[in-house]
């Protein structure tokens, strides 16, 4: 068959036989390159006859994977596992040092820059990134991967979040029964990623940690470029427009008022809680809390007991709100006003103008 659907497709047995590589390695270079199996319209003409399910790609995806230099590199590092394994069994230190210190290493910049050579591009496709971060940072210590993910994805969930707040890039941000929805918006595109809960975390068995831990390999890798080698403005963010004077504009032209009021939305949730301050108490979701309100503006402190970094305490006079999470019934009401989060659902930071306004009313 020299054309058709024979020839433009191949199994996934043929793909491994013709790159020379083992499972866990072909499906390693798939997922590190973006490339994933396809459909074809007849099974049985691309089988031959044979209409079985099988995993199929395109003969064009794995005559591009043939040229990637990561291949070789996969071949070392299996050639390294036989020699430790070896060293281990001898019992031979020496040799196990040795072996050790001349493990082959790479990095993935490259491949990053060949998938998403925009900044752009990258932010567009950088939600699912967050979420396998944020969601790793909460496992606990497994044997199916190195334990040094754990700490690298905490570390870069830091700095994601302090590049949030200093954009002042929160727009909405609402609670599930998955974790904290928050979306922002970074140079014009909106991204959304889910902050689980801070609870034990239920590990299930029947999932391949190596294929995520791949995953995740790729997507520290994006995330730390994105903020590295394409590094996001970082400037004082501009003196806020005066609300009044761009509704006088909204009057010229429809496209013009439609993007006036997008502006005053924006301006409305970046001054939400501006020169507000919020204490809040122990039992309190402290990071997503902080995100919120201080990407609108305002301030917020906790116990010193619970983590250092506060800036006030709980006996300051100048603290507008605490926000707890207990019953209100064993509260005492002092001059601040006291915000219940149970059962708060924060649908877009705009809803929760109402509920502070009502508050402060109430004083």
């Amino acid at each position: 068959h020299t054309k058709g659907q024979v020839v433009a497709f191949l199994s996934q047995k043929q793909a491994m036989r013709r790159l020379q590589l083992n499972l866990p390695n072909f499906r390693r270079l798939c997922i590190l390159k973006g490339i994933y199996p396809v459909e074809p319209r007849s099974r049985k003409k691309v089988g031959k006859g044979n209409s079985q399910p099988r995993v199929y790609y395109n003969a064009k995806d794995i005559a591009f994977l043939s040229h990637e230099p990561l291949i070789e590199t996969f071949r070392k590092l299996r050639i390294f596992h036989v020699k430790l394994k070896k060293a281990r069994e001898k019992k031979d230190k020496e040799k196990e040092f040795r072996v050790r210190i001349n493990k082959p290493r790479y990095t993935l910049h490259q491949i990053v820059k060949e998938r998403y050579p925009t900044r752009q591009d990258a932010l567009r496709d950088i939600s699912d990134s967050l979420n396998l971060l944020f969601l790793f940072e909460k496992l606990p210590k497994l044997t199916q991967f190195h334990p040094s993910l754990i700490s690298i994805s905490r570390r870069l969930c830091v700095e994601f979040l302090n590049l949030v707040v200093a954009t002042q890039a929160v727009r909405k941000a609402f609670i599930s029964i998955k974790g904290f929805y928050v979306q922002s918006e970074i140079d014009g595109i909106p991204v959304v990623w889910i902050m689980p809960h801070a609870s034990v975390t239920h590990t299930p068995t029947d999932v391949d940690y190596r294929i995520l831990a791949t995953c995740l390999e790729f997507d520290a890798t994006l995330i730390g470029s994105l903020m590295c080698h394409f590094p996001l403005k970082r400037t004082e963010p501009p003196n806020d427009v005066d609300v009044d004077d761009l509704t006088e504009l909204q009057a010229i032209d429809e496209q013009v008022s439609q993007a006036i009021s997008k502006q005053i939305e924006v301006q409305n949730v970046k001054r939400l809680f501006k020169n507000k301050r919020f204490f809040l108490m122990r039992e309190v979701p402290r990071e997503v809390i902080c995100l919120i309100i201080r990407s609108c503006g305002g301030e917020c402190s906790w116990d010193k007991i619970v983590s250092p970094g506060y800036t006030f305490q709980e006996d300051d006079p100048t603290v507008d709100y605490q926000v707890v999470d207990r019953p209100m019934t064993d509260m005492k009401l002092t001059r601040c006003q006291h915000f219940q989060l149970t059962g708060l659902c924060l649908l877009g930071l705009l809803a929760l103008r109402s509920v502070f306004s009502m508050s402060e009313r109430k004083m």
